[in-house]
């Protein structure tokens, strides 16, 4: 069976580095968590955990995703993974806690740690096929 890797991602680093794989480019963390259960619903399978590293949300404003297209029936095991995704994020984000404002450095530190999950998962699906 063929597949496509599909990318969703609110880092410029990740969607610089993958640009020659399609990239559904979000705003903002939890743009990524709808856009990637969209993509779910449309007969994509999450190839990693949403919530990879242990990264809650609310600690970084970054979050890739790598997906496959299999264009078959819905994916119970993606699907469920990323409500939960979705709901520790509306969750976390539902603290009260002021939004940060992190400077451009840990921003940079912050997109480098997400674009290395992506590796690792990219690393992992070129050893499968």
């Amino acid at each position: 069976m063929v597949t496509t890797l599909f990318i969703v991602t609110n880092n410029p680093m990740v969607a610089a580095r993958y640009a020659d794989y399609p990239v559904c480019q979000q705003v903002n963390y939890l743009q990524v968590l709808l856009a990637a259960r969209d993509a779910v619903h449309q007969g994509k399978r999450l190839l990693m955990h949403p919530e990879s590293g242990s990264v809650q949300p609310g600690q970084t404003p970054y979050r890739s995703l790598l997906l496959e297209d299999v264009n078959a029936s819905l994916d119970i095991t993606s699907l469920e993974m990323i409500e939960n995704a979705l709901a520790r994020y509306r969750h976390f984000s539902g603290t009260g806690r002021p939004l940060v404002a992190w400077t451009d450095a840990i921003l940079r530190d912050f997109q480098l740690i997400d674009l290395g999950f992506m590796r690792q998962a990219m690393e992992v699906c070129d050893k499968r096929h």
